[in-house]
């Protein structure tokens, strides 16, 4: 019997490190072999397109070497035979002076004559270089002056030089300013500066020019008005008075101001009005030259009194807003309490009182905004079409917004948000929409359903009063009640749409259910009435809770039963559970 071999397995795991090696080194061999074949290929591939590309470069290189670029050549080799023979001839101009006794300029100027006629060439092309040179430094040099300077007229007034204007117009403004300002009781339309200004043209730089404010200064002063130095006080770029002193101005106008920024600290208070104090030379009159009490009695003022409007036949609040070029929302603002009816006689305010100088106040308020709930609408097929129930109450939420107020004189004229933050999220309403059909009729209207209705009162099984005659008249339904009626849940006989729900005189609170095929019911003298007109009901549904509303003498549930629109006896209709 032979032997069997038990394996060894680290003699195949060396086994199989062989193989791998083997087929490692194989595949790499391949891969030199087939990677170097690749190379030359490219290589021959390559090189021819890179042998023409350089070669046509170094043609076009000989080409602007030989042609264009032969002068510099010829200026290269002109110039070293130049220092060259300047170099030689030195010692010969140093015997010809200092042994021979020539005079130094003659021997100058024999060298000169034979170096310009030997290097003619030379000489001729550094002068077609540096003239250009010059040229352009000297193009550069012009620019660079006349861009700081400009052309302007000199202004000479009764023999004086008033400055440097860029051109009449300004002359005309400060001149017009000068007869507006020295001519204030003067005739209207008459130059109080007559004399002619008299100019020349100059050259001169440009922060030499002078404005128009300095211009009419100069030419008041230059016009022997009585004048004195003193400090314009311009209202919205128009010339108010001016005070001797600029701090008694300042002082004055903000004597307005300082009240309103003591009373609404930490916010930015100033005219509406732009308020510029401008120091120069003011004739000295009493209607330009106030004191600083005029000054104050003049801004706390007012410059536009109010406009009333007395109301005639025919006339619209639209109307009168629109013959005064407002608004109605601007007109019921003036006039509170202010409706669409207005009657003959009435006055109306339609322009207020406008003060000369206007405080205006920014200030940053919060207010909370109400961000209005969405109302989510989902189908319920257990209730009939056209039902809806809430499920969920919605509630608005809110953000708190920071806004930047203006008020002027008081008044709210703007605001401009400027950050706003979510206080609360909205809750949304939650709606059920009935999706159920009515049973067959059309319309909707629900049919009688089993025949038998079903008991109309929850806990309350006494009838106080049956149907028939009673008190010489007929009691066309059934009175149920019991031990602490008052309170007790009314329930739906059967299902239907409500076809009344309210007051009904001698009934009280009242429903009345409509069940179709000509059957409805009727439940009266309700204290409380949870169903409404239009809603469709279901069997057993509450809809109302006993009271004692309406022509009773007690709280009771009067019930009905109408069939084709004659009220039948409802115990025929209703069994007691």
């Amino acid at each position: 019997m032979a032997k069997k071999h038990s394996s060894d397995p680290s003699r195949g795991a060396a086994e199989f490190a062989g193989q791998l090696y083997r087929l490692i080194r194989c595949y790499g061999l391949q891969l030199r072999r087939y990677t170097r074949r690749f190379g030359r290929r490219l290589v021959r591939l390559l090189k021819r397109p890179v042998y023409w590309i350089g070669a046509a470069l170094y043609a076009v290189w000989l080409f602007i070497d030989r042609h264009a670029l032969r002068w510099l050549h010829n200026f290269v080799d002109q110039t070293r035979l130049l220092v060259r023979d300047i170099r030689a001839s030195r010692s010969r101009i140093h015997r010809a002076v200092y042994v021979d006794g020539e005079r130094r300029g003659s021997v100058f100027r024999r060298y000169a004559a034979v170096a310009l006629n030997r290097y003619r060439g030379l000489f001729r092309g550094l002068v077609n270089v540096l003239l250009p040179v010059a040229g352009c430094a000297v193009l550069v040099m012009t620019i660079s002056y006349f861009g700081g300077v400009t052309f302007a007229l000199e202004i000479n007034y009764n023999g004086q030089s008033l400055g440097y204007i860029s051109d009449e117009s300004v002359y005309n403004e400060a001149r017009d300013s000068a007869n507006e300002l020295i001519g204030t009781n003067q005739e209207e339309n008459t130059n109080v500066l007559k004399t002619q200004p008299v100019y020349a043209l100059k050259i001169v730089r440009r922060g030499e020019l002078t404005d128009v404010r300095t211009l009419r200064d100069r030419l008041i002063e230059a016009s022997d008005y009585d004048l004195t130095d003193a400090c314009g006080v311009y209202i919205d770029g128009e010339l108010l008075c001016a005070v001797r002193n600029e701090t008694d101005a300042i002082r004055v106008l903000d004597t307005m101001l300082e009240p309103v920024r003591q009373a609404n600290p930490g916010t930015i208070v100033d005219f509406v009005e732009d308020v510029e104090y401008v120091q120069g030379l003011y004739p000295d009159t009493p209607e330009i030259l106030w004191d600083a009490d005029k000054l104050l009695e003049t801004i706390q003022g007012t410059k536009q009194a109010a406009v009333y409007y007395t109301v005639v036949d025919g006339d619209t609040v639209s109307g009168i807003a629109q013959k005064y070029d407002k608004s109605s929302s601007e007109l019921f603002a003036m006039n509170p309490g202010l409706t669409e009816e207005i009657h003959l006689g009435d006055v109306l305010t339609v322009s207020t009182e406008v003060r000369f100088l206007q405080v205006q106040v920014i200030k940053t308020e919060q207010r909370d905004e109400e961000i209005p709930y969405d109302t989510i609408e989902t189908d319920n097929n257990k209730l009939y079409r056209g039902v809806k129930r809430t499920t969920r109450e919605g509630e608005n939420g809110i953000d708190r917004v920071t806004e930047l107020v203006s008020y002027v004189d008081g008044v709210r004229v703007g605001a401009e948000e400027i950050s706003r933050e979510r206080i609360k999220d909205p809750v949304n309403e939650l709606v059920d929409v009935g999706t159920r059909e009515a049973a067959g009729l059309p319309g909707g209207v629900v049919a009688q359903g089993s025949g038998t209705l079903g008991w109309p009162v929850e806990g309350l099984y006494q009838v106080s009063s049956a149907y028939g005659p009673r008190w010489n008249s007929t009691h066309g339904g059934v009175d149920i009640t019991g031990s602490g009626a008052t309170g007790h849940r009314i329930l739906a006989a059967e299902a239907g749409r409500v076809e009344y729900s309210g007051w009904d005189g001698a009934y009280g609170y009242t429903i009345v259910i409509n069940h179709g095929g000509g059957l409805k019911t009727r439940y009266a003298h309700c204290m409380t009435l949870y169903a409404s007109s239009g809603e469709y009901v279901e069997r057993g549904e509450v809809i109302a809770l006993v009271g004692s509303t309406g022509r009773v003498t007690g709280p009771h549930l009067h019930f009905e039963v109408i069939r084709n629109g004659t009220r039948v006896n409802p115990l025929n209709y209703i069994s007691r559970p």
